[in-house]
């Protein structure tokens, strides 16, 4: 080391010494004279000894990148043992490995060591599975991934099956430890109303349930005796009340929203400000109260019940007590305070994406007296956006005879799910309340129907072609339709060359046909003769 003035400044030997005589005697480069110390500014004056360890200099820049250890890079074990030997498909020997960190709910969550090259296709796939998705990669991209889990002794799951199980693990323990009331402080509160608020997603899904509610949320709803109908509603995981907010201010009803949510932060947002200063029923009321706990109303106050965005969390153990058991809290006291003549209670939530969340909710409603759980898809803004997840509950069992539940949509086939169309039907025959859509959205529920026979009928005389070999053509992006589902493309085939282009009421029992064609009858879509 060279001191200057006041000022150390630490140097390599090659810098501040001449070079061996080894190399002096080379000739006369001029790399061989002696290099002066440049002056550059440094820390303040340190004691002499320090920084030296038997008689070497020890830069303060040899901190190792890998694990900060007192060492260079190049000397790191851990650098040495991420240099280790990965086989498989597409991955070569002797590539370099470095770990793969994801944060994943809540967590940071460590996934071994692999080729940098992967990184991001790993990502991408635990993101899928955490959507409950399959990935959007090709076959031989996965078909490396399942190789370097196969091979990477670092990680915690040795195929895409396994990874997927560790991920719905990594999902429950994050659900059972969640505390509402210690997650929403001042600032994620303001954060989801800014993010969810002023005519957002969640306002737009709460319309949509309280539709399926059988509540107009457009045209004005006239009392028996004359003026607006007086409903009772309450709100269950109402949150900042940007849900409570939308059902208060229906311009048909006389509706009084009684908001329940477990987070304190939420029940004193500012958003509930502009509620409070509206003038309808019980405006602003609002109860701290955890869903998986009975409900702190008396049997019969409510007309209405919903839920947007909330229930599916009770899908989980908590670390007192089963989702079983939290589920039946939930609907049986939900039960017990809705009125005889309650309309349909509707909760909008992830069902499809959360495994076991539909089964737990269905074998909970029927254990707690409910007489209808049923899943609904369907979009909130009118036809753009993706599929959104209903749970549609009747509480009393339907005035008049006819089938269990609502028919099953073929273009829900997938997730065996119906549409709203199909309940509104099942409804109006069974004398249950049916969903008020309104006009534009249910247009576009008919048109997309229409579009969907289209689509199905060009599938099947596509796949029944034959290519030059004389074998049924493949396609790429979409498999052929099995025996039911040719079947139905038949049937609609010949619905759909029937010429309407000059009739519109022709066309609209076209339409109908096709709907009653797509909902069919029975479980599996089976066709009228």
């Amino acid at each position: 080391q060279e001191y200057l003035g006041a000022q150390t400044l630490p140097l390599k030997p090659c810098l501040a010494h001449p070079l061996p005589s080894t190399m002096e005697e080379g000739g006369a480069d001029a790399s061989n004279a002696e290099v002066p110390p440049k002056e550059v500014a440094s820390e303040p004056a340190a004691d002499p000894g320090q920084g030296k360890t038997d008689g070497k200099a020890k830069s303060k820049n040899k901190a190792c990148f890998n694990c900060g250890g007192d060492h260079m890079a190049r000397e790191c074990p851990e650098e040495r043992r991420t240099k280790a030997t990965v086989q498989g498909d597409g991955v070569a020997s002797g590539e370099r490995l470095k770990e793969l960190v994801v944060p994943l709910f809540g967590a940071d969550r460590n996934l071994g060591s692999f080729p940098t090259k992967l990184h991001s296709d790993l990502r991408h796939l635990v993101e899928m599975c955490r959507r409950g998705k399959l990935p959007r990669l090709d076959a031989s991209r996965v078909d490396t991934l399942q190789a370097a889990l196969a091979a990477s002794p670092s990680s915690p799951c040795t195929s895409l099956a396994e990874l997927r199980g560790l991920v719905e693990c990594w999902r429950s323990e994050n659900r059972s430890a969640f505390d509402a009331e210690s997650y929403y402080d001042g600032a994620r509160t303001a954060g989801y109303t800014e993010k969810l608020g002023g005519g957002g997603s969640q306002e737009n899904l709460a319309r949509r349930a309280l539709q399926l509610c059988s509540l107009d949320t457009s045209a004005p709803s006239v009392a028996r005796g004359g003026g607006r109908e007086g409903l009772l509603a309450v709100d269950l995981g109402c949150g900042s009340g940007l849900s409570t907010f939308v059902a208060s201010r229906l311009p048909g009803y006389n509706l009084g929203v009684i908001g329940v949510d477990l987070s304190s932060e939420m029940l004193r947002s500012d958003a509930w400000q502009e509620l409070t200063a509206a003038e309808s029923p019980l405006a602003a009321e609002r109860v701290r109260c955890d869903l998986a706990q009975p409900l702190p109303f008396r049997p019969g106050t409510f007309d209405v019940a919903y839920s947007v965005a909330a229930v599916h969390y009770l899908a989980q153990d908590s670390l007192r007590h089963t989702a079983a058991q939290r589920l039946d809290t939930l609907l049986g006291s939900l039960r017990s305070c809705l009125q005889g003549a309650a309309r349909p209670v509707t909760f909008q939530a992830f069902f499809t994406r959360e495994p076991k969340a539909l089964k737990l909710f269905t074998e909970a409603s029927e254990r707690t007296g409910w007489a209808l759980c049923d899943l609904v898809l369907d979009r909130a803004h009118g036809g753009s956006g993706a599929d959104r997840d209903f749970l549609y509950l009747v509480a009393q069992p339907p005035p008049r005879a006819g089938p269990s539940r609502p028919p099953r949509c073929a273009l829900h086939r997938g997730t065996g799910a119906t549409c709203a169309v199909a309940v509104e039907a099942w409804a109006e025959s069974r004398g249950v309340p049916p969903p008020r859509l309104d006009a534009s959205h249910r247009e576009w529920l008919c048109r997309e129907h229409e579009r969907f026979a289209k689509r199905l009928v060009r599938l099947q005389e596509r796949c029944g072609a034959a290519g030059a070999d004389g074998a049924p053509l493949q396609l790429d992006h979409a498999a052929p339709p099995d025996q039911t589902e040719a079947a139905l493309a038949r049937r609609l085939a010949a619905l759909l060359k029937v010429d309407v282009a000059a009739d519109a009421a022709r066309a609209t029992e076209r339409q109908a046909q096709i709907i009653a064609a797509l909902h069919g009858s029975g479980e599996s879509w089976a066709l009228p003769p």
